[in-house]
């Protein structure tokens, strides 16, 4: 059975530089659970967290299931674990 449900990282800016406007979070494999493949975010600032949510959409059968995220630059590099 399907199911909405919202799916929310708290991410901190553990760097020496401020996350610049134009970043986001990334769908980068698995199973994707959503129509969009990336999340924009806000700038972050050195030692700050900010939460990122999205709706996501259960997959009909049940199993294991794994979507994979990273946070993005604004010129299309992956940063972070």
């Amino acid at each position: 059975m399907c199911g909405r449900f919202t799916k929310t990282w708290r991410v901190q800016n553990t760097g020496d530089e401020v996350w610049p406007h134009g970043c986001c979070l990334r769908f980068s494999g698995g199973d994707q659970m959503c129509s969009v493949d990336r999340v924009p975010i806000l700038p972050v600032g050195p030692g700050c967290t900010t939460d990122l949510s999205l709706e996501m959409i259960s997959p009909e059968h049940p199993g294991m299931y794994e979507s994979k995220w990273r946070m993005l630059t604004p010129t299309g590099c992956y940063f972070g674990g």
